[in-house]
């Protein structure tokens, strides 16, 4: 692969939340490529979106998290550079910080399922109980069919001592494939 050729159209075509190489020596050419790229490019979200996943995916959390800040920087429209940086604060202990990059994502996309259970995990780890569960429940809503769910919402009844709808959202999850 030449550093000179383009980077592959996937990488610039949307936000990816990974990428999925065997071996770092890839993460570390796509780094270089759209390294490259950006210089010519610099508000390029997909590009600064993928080059900060592809340091997040070798663990290089500090570069990925001012990657997907400047993402998040250019992202009208686009909720999962946030998504990205609050998984990356979240990953990082930093559930509060999460919560807040969460919540920007909400705004432009209030009925992203994904994006409303991971608010739910980072309130839940953040000692938000209560409104983890509004979250929950809103992402059931959003997209009833996805068993975890029920399991995560669950579990919050479960610690709010709601036993009754702990078990109907178990039974609920059972009930899926």
């Amino acid at each position: 692969m030449n550093l000179s050729d383009p980077p592959e159209p996937y990488l610039l075509d949307r936000p990816w939340s990974a990428l999925l190489f065997d071996e770092p020596e890839h993460y570390e050419r796509v780094i270089a490529k759209l390294t490259a790229f950006l210089e010519a490019n610099p508000t390029h979200v997909p590009a600064l979106n993928n080059r900060a996943i592809a340091y997040w995916e070798i663990g290089r959390l500090d570069e990925a998290l001012s990657g997907l800040a400047l993402a998040c920087q250019h992202a009208k429209h686009d909720p999962l550079p946030f998504k990205h940086r609050g998984m990356v604060l979240h990953q990082m202990g930093r559930p509060a910080e999460a919560v807040r990059q969460f919540r920007h994502g909400l705004e432009i996309a209030p009925g992203d399922a994904p994006l409303l259970r991971t608010l739910a995990h980072a309130l839940r780890d953040a000692g938000e109980i209560e409104e983890s569960l509004e979250f929950f429940s809103r992402a059931i809503r959003a997209s009833p069919g996805f068993k975890q769910t029920y399991l995560d919402r669950a579990d919050i009844h479960e610690r709010l001592g709601d036993t009754q709808s702990a078990e109907s959202d178990r039974i609920a999850a059972q009930s899926l494939r």
